[in-house]
């Protein structure tokens, strides 16, 4: 391969990627603000149950019961957001759909549901990410490979779409405000609930 065409197929790799990053992330923001919101209760709940002298107490069960259902309704996206639809709105965003492996047809569900199945193994996103990055022929993760599925453009696969520096960026910061007022936001909701 001549050097253009390696720009140009490393160009096109980076640019996919960094619409996939940045597709999942916006995909990620709703689901992070849901958990934040829905924890201020069900920790308020908790306390409601014990008596003041043991607070401690409700306030321990109440944060590992809030734990526990931000991460079911957490893996439950992760599982299910290819498969029901409005949930890819980050895909349809920045341009990018699941296909069959091989065609332009869709994907099927259970193809979508089972490319998604890997990503419950805490920080194998990262993994996933790094494997369809280094995948020359269709920039493929572990999850495409194992529900016979790929990640193209919608308009034009086999053109060039820029690097998607951008979104990536705004997707980024979003992600990181997100993150960071989590804490805030569950508080404030706890409070509400809670008085």
């Amino acid at each position: 391969m001549k050097a253009p065409d390696k720009i140009r197929h490393w160009r096109k790799r980076i640019g996919l990627f960094n619409a996939r990053a940045a597709a999942f992330l916006f995909e990620v923001l709703p689901i992070q603000l849901i958990g934040a919101v829905a924890c201020g209760p069900v920790i308020a709940q908790a306390i409601r149950h014990y008596d003041p002298w043991t607070r401690e107490r409700g306030e321990l069960i109440g944060a590992t019961t809030a734990i526990i259902v931000h991460a079911g309704v957490d893996l439950l996206w992760f599982l299910m957001r290819d498969a029901i639809p409005g949930l890819t709105w980050g895909k349809k965003l920045m341009g990018l759909r699941v296909v069959r492996q091989g065609t332009d047809a869709p994907a099927a569900v259970w193809s979508r549901i089972v490319r998604n199945s890997l990503l419950f193994i805490p920080f194998f996103v990262v993994v996933e990410g790094l494997c369809s990055l280094l995948d020359a022929r269709d920039s493929r993760r572990i999850g495409d490979w194992i529900g016979g599925t790929r990640v193209r453009h919608s308009t034009d696969p086999s053109g060039d779409h820029g690097l998607h520096l951008w979104p990536l960026a705004v997707a980024l910061i979003l992600y990181a405000c997100c993150i960071a007022s989590e804490h805030t936001i569950t508080e404030y909701v706890f409070h509400m609930a809670f008085d």
